[in-house]
């Protein structure tokens, strides 16, 4: 790829799984060309906000850790609940809710990325390319 810049002594470009990275040598972004996510994010924000304490939409995204701990906290406050510890199974539920609702406000708000860094795009959402003009 070939790049016009001006005044700048020396650019460090680099590509990634998310796209095309340029820095000014003093570390400074320059300009980002990124790749939005595959995934659709009706599918995301519909499996969050029905599902989203059992960690579904994470499953969907790739993002298998988080999803994974999700998953784990809702069978730790079914379980809690089930055996009568009702004030712990509604703190780890309540954990667990509110990362819930963080996370679809993100996925809301275009703000979430998928399991490949990509960012999960709401229809009409446009990257930020980091370009000057």
């Amino acid at each position: 790829a070939n790049f016009a810049l001006e005044n700048c002594d020396i650019v460090v470009c680099r590509t990634s799984s998310t796209g095309l990275y340029c820095a000014e040598f003093r570390g400074l972004p320059l300009t980002t060309y990124e790749q939005p996510s595959d995934k659709s994010y009706t599918i995301a924000v519909c499996l969050s906000a029905i599902f989203g304490v059992a960690g579904i939409q994470h499953f969907y995204l790739g993002r298998h850790i988080e999803a994974t701990i999700d998953l784990t906290l809702f069978i730790a406050t079914i379980y809690l609940f089930v055996t009568g510890q009702i004030l712990l199974a509604f703190i780890v539920g309540a954990i667990d809710a509110i990362h819930t609702f963080i996370v679809t406000i993100m996925l809301l708000t275009g703000s979430f990325r998928d399991g490949s860094g990509r960012l999960v795009l709401y229809p009409g959402q446009k990257l930020k390319t980091g370009d000057p003009a």
